[in-house]
């Protein structure tokens, strides 16, 4: 018999009929279903990010009269050490940076699924990106409590959190 079959006594005397022990289909692709909407998560935020970083920080006819101000005098502050950047510039970019991160992890997570890894691989993946989710919305939210990147993270932590343990431990 095959790898995974159990003999299981038929109606027939002296016939056998064979049982898979593996799980339903559906159980199976079931972490990776999650990994994969943990990196769609990521992606759908990116994009969401763009959008707000394009009406908040690009376009100066939507400002009103007081962020206006702020973001005159944070341009006017030039940062140390890097003629001809300032504050504005440094606040936009990281901004930006957030955004690239984002496109980064989401596409890094679609890429490694799609050679569908073996149930070990996938968890350790998931795993890792578990820990490191809920490591940053930990940080996040000690050091800076904005609901955006904390809604962000934490959402990303339960999918790769529920892949990694949804996922089998291996052969």
């Amino acid at each position: 018999m095959g790898r995974g079959c159990v003999c299981v006594p038929a109606a027939v005397p002296h016939q056998t009929t064979t049982m898979s022990t593996e799980p339903p289909r559906a159980r199976r692709d079931h972490p990776v279903t999650l990994f994969r909407l943990g990196s769609i998560w990521l992606l759908v935020a990116a994009a969401g990010h763009a959008v707000a970083h394009a009406l908040f920080y690009l376009r100066e006819s939507s400002f009103t009269a007081e962020r206006l101000a702020i973001v005159r005098v944070m341009q006017a502050f030039a940062a140390d050490g890097i003629p001809g950047t300032s504050l504005w510039t440094i606040f936009q970019s990281f901004s930006l940076l957030f955004f690239l991160f984002l496109c980064h992890a989401g596409l890094h997570g679609l890429l490694t699924l799609r050679g569908v890894p073996d149930p070990p691989r996938l968890r350790r993946l998931a795993g890792f990106n578990a820990v490191f989710w809920s490591v940053s919305c930990a940080l996040l939210a000690a050091l800076h409590p904005v609901l955006q990147p904390l809604v962000i993270t934490g959402v990303a932590f339960l999918f790769f959190g529920a892949s990694y343990l949804t996922s089998p431990d291996g052969p």
